[in-house]
């Protein structure tokens, strides 16, 4: 065989192999924004990106300066201050009450909400993904008017990783907004990826516009340090209530 044609052939067959090496992850960006309703207009009060990774068993979910890495494998999920520079350890599911200082668990603790979870047969396309809508409510147990929601999330199985890695995590993560397992496993009904979410949040007597939205889909080979804990970092036992990132927003935010 002519040895330019071997070589070609072999550079052919390692750019495919390492492409498969590169492009084995998925980036999601999701985008929430909230607005408030003055003088019949919706003004803006603010957005947030949650920036998540999907890999082989794997998932990272990262707000502001904490990082959530869940390894379905060894079933543990790694939290990590990147501005502090220490982590925990613990085990899936996640049990706040050993993870946090006796403090910061109370205010989990501070309301139930009771979810309710409705599939409808509207579809819309969302970044080329067939999706399927739910009507989503949810209020408080004691029928208080404060920190109730009611609205639209939009979901995916047209997606080309495993979606349950999600489900999977978010329902570890909504432990950190005081949600109850009743709350979860009514949430469990939704199937799919989420790709989109509108709704009107009552809370302290205003009335919110809530959305999330993915602003960003792609295949792409996540930083070397994504699935590990960073060199200098330090393990503690447990975490204050400054290490969970929807502390100061779970009383009014998304489920």
């Amino acid at each position: 065989m002519n040895e330019t044609f071997k070589r070609i052939g072999f550079g052919i067959i390692t750019l495919f192999l390492f492409a498969g090496l590169i492009f084995s992850d998925y980036n999601i960006v999701e985008r929430q924004k909230s607005y408030e309703n003055r003088n019949g207009k919706r003004v803006l009060l603010g957005s947030a990106d949650y920036h998540q990774w999907y890999g082989d068993l794997k998932a990272v979910y990262i707000v502001d300066d904490i990082r959530f890495y869940f390894d379905f494998k060894s079933k543990t999920v790694t939290i990590l201050n990147m501005k502090k520079k220490h982590y925990v350890v613990t085990n899936l599911p996640m049990n706040i009450a050993k993870i946090f200082t006796a403090r910061g668990y109370v205010t989990f603790m501070e309301q139930r909400l009771k979810a309710k979870v409705t599939p409808t047969n509207e579809k819309k396309t969302i970044f080329g993904k067939v999706c399927r809508s739910y009507r989503l409510e949810w209020a408080p147990t004691d029928k208080s008017p404060s920190n109730s929601f009611k609205g639209t999330i939009w979901l995916t199985e047209d997606i080309n990783f495993d979606w349950k890695l999600q489900a999977a995590m978010l329902n570890d993560l909504r432990s950190l907004r005081g949600r109850s397992k009743e709350f979860q496993d009514e949430l469990s009904k939704l199937k799919g990826f989420e790709m989109g979410l509108e709704g009107i949040m009552y809370n302290d007597g205003k009335e919110y516009y809530t959305t999330n939205e993915i602003i960003l889909m792609q295949e792409k080979q996540p930083p070397a340090d994504m699935y590990k804990i960073p060199e200098g970092f330090v393990k503690r036992e447990t975490l204050d209530v400054s290490d969970n990132p929807f502390y100061n927003e779970f009383r009014g935010n998304t489920g």
